[in-house]
């Protein structure tokens, strides 16, 4: 599984893990129902990358380590999340 060319390595079960606002917009945003923690083939670093229901990317944070995305996602989640291997384990 790929999402914008980058690898899947852990996908969350779909929730709500809060909005992304556009700038300058009243509403309320994007919701975000799916993280994920992604890697591009030529890099050593990951991405988590916030998806709609659509699993279309809406934001991405890139750092140095799955660990480190991991915490990130949990941060923004009330509930443990769980987490999905699209790809199998590695």
């Amino acid at each position: 599984m790929e999402i914008d060319g980058a690898i899947v390595l852990m996908i969350s079960e779909k929730g709500h893990y809060g909005y992304i606002r556009t700038l300058g917009s009243s509403d309320k945003g994007i919701e975000v129902c799916y993280l994920a923690i992604c890697k591009y083939a030529e890099s050593d670093r990951v991405y988590l990358f916030s998806c709609d229901s659509n699993m279309c990317t809406e934001s991405d944070c890139l750092v140095d380590s799955v660990e480190e995305a991991i915490a990130i996602a949990q941060s923004r989640s009330q509930s443990p999340i769980t987490w999905l291997f699209p790809n199998g384990r590695s």
